[in-house]
This record gives structure tokens, sequence and C-alpha cells, in this order.
């Protein structure tokens, strides 16, 4: 495990705070994209080992997959520049911190999920608000819209993340990096970091 690979808590904690992913396909020499709000689904020891979300019926991702269903699936969290005047110590370069996770993956559609995985992520979404929307107050209008769409689970087969948050950083540039970054996400994520190291 290299100095920037994320614990499984942490990529876990990625894929919650930003669920809106770039899902990447290569299809007749070239790539087909998209982005699309995944769920984790976790085995027994909280690692990440599906991707499980919907696309639309018409998109060319969908015959693409059908053809030769593999993905790469790309996460990205807070990121900045960081600049030499962050920090005290003379002749320092600049860098960039990020939080990016890639999930190399087996896509398999399940049309007969396609109901709950729409459900289940208006759950997620609505949960922190006050007066949680449920997909019953569209009326006749859901099923509608939920035969456009078709579900599918991305079985997780490899990944690679980078959470580069100064863990090379000598303390004193690490706490002057923080306080630059001020209210900035990336600040919080640095911390955390720190703190489970």
């Amino acid at each position: 495990m290299g100095r920037f690979s994320p614990r499984d808590a942490d990529l876990l904690k990625l894929v919650r705070a930003f669920p809106l992913a770039w899902i990447v396909v290569a299809h007749e020499g070239r790539f087909v994209t998209s982005m699309m709000p995944l769920l984790p689904e976790l085995d027994d020891d909280g690692r990440i080992t599906g991707l499980f979300g919907h696309l639309p019926n018409h998109h060319p991702q969908v015959p693409a997959l059908r053809h030769e269903p593999r993905a790469l699936v790309l996460f990205q969290g807070p990121d900045a520049y960081i600049s030499p005047d962050m920090v005290a110590r003379p002749g320092w370069a600049p860098t960039w911190n990020f939080t990016v996770a890639a999930f190399t993956t087996d896509i398999a559609f399940v049309p007969d999920e396609t109901d709950r995985a729409l459900r289940d992520l208006v759950d997620v979404m609505e949960a922190p608000r006050a007066r949680p929307w449920t997909v019953e107050q569209m009326g006749p209008r859901y099923d509608d819209l939920a035969a456009k769409v078709v579900a599918f689970r991305a079985t997780v087969r490899g990944v690679d993340a980078r959470f580069k948050h100064g863990q090379d950083e000598a303390r004193e540039d690490f706490a002057g990096i923080v306080d630059a970054l001020g209210a900035d996400p990336l600040a919080a994520w640095m911390r955390d970091t720190a703190n489970d190291a």
C-alpha cells in the first residue's frame, strides 16, 4: 500500500460524498462516456465490491456495454493547487493535492432492479433533507420515466485510488497548507487523512 493509497473506509467516504462518477467505455476504437450518480455495494468488511446505478436506454453506452461489458468508473473528490506561498520553507515547489479513484468494473444490466436503483438513489440523496421527497410524489409520471432507463451493477475488478493530501510534507509545511486552504473542503480531507495515519 503506497503513501497516497486510501484505506477502504476513505474510499467509501469518497464514493458516498461525491457519487457523480464518470463512466468510460471503450467501443469501436473510441471512448464513450457518461456521468451518472452511483451507490456503493459493500462486502462484510466494508470494502466496495460493486457500484449500482442506471443509464438512459437510448445512451450509446448501453449497446456498447452489451457488446463488451467492461467500464472504467472515475470518482473525484476535493482538489486544489498548492502554491509555494502556502509554506514558509524556501525552494519549495508548487504541487496539486487531489482525491481520486478509478474502478475497473464488469457491467451487468439488471432491468428487474431498475425501480430499486431509482428509489435507492432518491432515498440516499434525500435522506439529509428535513422533508425527504419520494418518487410517489411524481404520481404516474414516475412509471413513464422509469421505463426510459435501465439499472446496472458494476462489479469491481480493480481499484486505482490516490488521495494526495500532503502525506509527504513536513509537519510545518502541512500545517501551513491546511491553514492557507482555510474553508476549502480539501483542508478537512487532508486533516482526516493525517489523523488516519
